[in-house]
């Protein structure tokens, strides 16, 4: 059983670039994750170390700010950019995820789930926001 992390840096054109990042590991890894906010570089960069040891697979999407403005002129909203995102990335995973932890943009996390389980073309076990 694989479980999926994602999470995103950077909102919005005006900040650059939108990167979403996703961790898959087998459910029976054990790995004591921490907010990188609250640590120090030498130690994101060993975590960073450790989750690469330790995935089945990691992967990252890039959005470009000018992808963005180009998207928000065509009436796409951040919110919808960053649930196409986050179902591009999780659609391009070798490993289907059983289960699917989202970093939610959205204020309703209920709604983000939804959104992006609506664009999966496989249907995880369950997804958590």
């Amino acid at each position: 059983m694989y479980i999926c992390g994602l999470d995103e840096a950077g909102r919005g054109s005006v900040l650059g670039n939108l990167c979403i990042g996703c961790c898959v590991m087998d459910t029976e890894t054990e790995y004591d994750a921490k907010d990188s906010k609250k640590l120090s570089v030498k130690k994101r960069n060993e975590y960073y170390q450790q989750l690469k040891e330790k995935s089945a697979e990691m992967s990252v999407i890039e959005i470009t700010a000018e992808q963005i403005n180009d998207m928000q002129q065509n009436g796409v909203n951040l919110n919808q950019i960053e649930v196409w995102g986050y179902s591009e990335l999780i659609n391009s995973l070798d490993i289907r995820p059983d289960i699917i932890i989202l970093d939610s943009c959205d204020c309703n996390e209920e709604r983000f789930s939804r959104n992006v389980v609506n664009e999966l073309n496989f249907t995880p076990e369950n997804i958590l926001s």
